[in-house]
């Protein structure tokens, strides 16, 4: 059996949604331990967004919370940069959301949460550099693998002739 609904799912006018629609940053590749969250926090709502909860979460670790204050039109969007905070090297995934739009309950929760994948370097090494990737464990301590499409990139095996000349 198949159901008909006669009425599409309308909300009321006074809706409060906001969200998070872009992480800036940090980059998805730095050297600096030290990294500095920011965010694009959007109005999804009908009415004037005031205030809001924006959040973040490092490797699923303590959630650091600050106010937004300002003034949003229905759509429009402001940058928040969170307060400097210093991760070790290696790979990370920061969780952005936001909460509590003009102090009240969030309408649409879909559209609240952003993540962003993020690797910490730290010191340079200077070049040239030399590597035969014959040792197990890629990518190595340090290094990092910059994969912007998530598509098959690298992979080491070994069964790979060696390269000379056919003669």
């Amino acid at each position: 059996k198949q159901a008909a609904i006669s009425d599409p799912l309308t909300l009321p006018a006074s809706t409060q949604d906001a969200g998070v629609s872009a992480v800036s940053s940090p980059a998805a590749i730095q050297c600096n331990t030290t990294i500095t969250p920011t965010i694009t926090v959007k109005n999804f709502s009908s009415s004037t967004l005031t205030s809001c909860t924006v959040n973040y979460q490092i490797d699923g670790g303590a959630i650091v919370s600050e106010s937004w204050t300002g003034s949003l039109a229905p759509n429009a969007t402001a940058t928040h940069a969170f307060a400097a905070t210093t991760v070790a090297v290696g790979g990370h995934a920061l969780k952005t959301f936001t909460t509590l739009p003009n102090g009240g309950n969030d309408w649409l929760l879909n559209n609240n949460t952003k993540t962003k994948k993020f690797t910490i370097i730290g010191t340079p090494v200077s070049a040239p550099i030399a590597e035969g990737f014959s040792a197990a464990g890629w990518p190595y301590a340090g290094w990092a693998l910059d994969n912007p499409d998530d598509a098959y990139a690298w992979e080491r095996v070994t069964n790979a002739g060696g390269f000379s000349s056919s003669g």
